[in-house]
């Protein structure tokens, strides 16, 4: 958590030189305005959950990721608790009041939103048509359709993906089940830009120069004459 969040806390705080790549605010966006923003709505859903009866036994699957990129929410499955039915995407009752109590808060915003679906490395089945692929996407299908039927605005949802085993939650635990999971990616405004903007070809902006000369040395005082 960041320093002044509420003690135990699941946000967690990336800052943008954690990433890979050139924060996506170096180009349209101050990130500090724009995290302070997500961070507030991921702080509500936090605590509309977890004061819950019927939902606190899930919050701690719920995590929360700030980044220079945007929020990240994650339900993740454990052993003994699952946002769905065994092997299938049809999603338990309390899961559906999770999604509804995301989607309020997401609707509050104007921000795209991409749904993802996750497995483990354990095959699905044997039969050959229906496999970890199909499992992923028709979970973050049920996920959008959920969260769509409780008012977000379709006009957010930028996209569904199902990404089977390829992006392990636990990369040295491959058959753990919390690698299950669905991702909603509430995208920051600079980040649909510069991916809109890359999926169409265009140039991008130069990223501004720091300033390394630092201030500009004081003039001289003039010189007395006796």
């Amino acid at each position: 958590p960041a320093p002044g969040d509420p003690a135990g806390s699941a946000i967690t705080y990336l800052p943008a030189n954690s990433l890979p790549s050139v924060s996506v605010f170096d180009y349209w966006e101050p990130a500090d305005a724009v995290q302070r923003v997500l961070a507030g709505a991921a702080e509500h859903i936090e605590q509309v959950t977890t004061e819950s009866p019927s939902l606190a036994r899930l919050a701690d699957q719920i995590e929360f990721t700030v980044t220079a990129e945007g929020l990240k929410i994650e339900l993740i499955e454990r052993a003994d608790s699952s946002f769905f039915d065994s092997g299938s995407a049809e999603l338990r009752g309390e899961s559906e009041r999770i999604l509804q109590i995301i989607s309020g808060e997401l609707t509050k915003l104007e921000n795209e939103v991409v749904l993802e679906g996750h497995t483990d490395r354990r095959p699905y089945a044997n039969d050959t048509r229906y496999g970890n692929w199909e499992l992923s996407a028709d979970r973050a299908n049920a996920a959008r359709r959920a969260m769509e039927h409780a008012g977000l605005n379709g006009g957010q949802v930028r996209g569904v993906r199902g990404f089977a085993d390829t992006q392990l939650h636990l990369k040295d635990s491959p058959l753990d089940p919390r690698n299950r999971r669905v991702s909603i990616v509430v995208r920051s405004q600079a980040a649909a830009a510069l991916d809109s903007a890359i999926r169409q070809g265009q140039e991008l902006p130069a990223a501004p120069v720091p300033d390394t000369a630092g201030p500009a040395a004081a003039a001289p005082a003039p010189a007395k004459h006796d």
